[in-house]
């Protein structure tokens, strides 16, 4: 009964699941999954009209994007500057810089969640 207590966004699988599409994709990315998602839906009766062939190009061009992001994923490398002494309480600041590595593909995605 636990289970039915706790909000649905808040289950371990849909909460890493949502994770990976708002930290992974890009605004663009999630719009076009939707897309596919949208034509998956409209072509599920492959008798009454040819929408299942718009969903299979839509699939087929998310999954070879998917698995060339495997792959071709940017490589940087994060330097810190640390202060030597903090006090437990107080704001510490900081500072960072991304370098890339040499022979790295893409851009790198880089985000920092503020915490309240």
């Amino acid at each position: 009964m636990e289970l039915l207590r706790r909000p649905v966004r808040e289950l371990g699988s849909l909460r890493r699941i949502r994770a990976l599409l708002l930290e992974r994709m890009s605004a663009r990315g999630r719009a076009y999954l939707w897309i596919v998602f949208a034509l998956g839906f409209l072509g599920l009766d492959t008798r009454k009209n040819q929408t299942f062939v718009l969903f299979a190009i839509a699939a087929g061009i998310l999954f070879v994007a998917l698995v060339a992001g495997r792959f071709a994923r940017a490589r940087a490398r994060l330097e810190l500057s640390v202060p030597t002494r903090a006090t437990a309480g107080r704001p510490l600041l900081v500072r960072g810089r991304v370098v890339p590595e040499a022979g790295a593909l893409g851009e790198a995605l880089v985000s920092f969640p503020r915490t309240p």
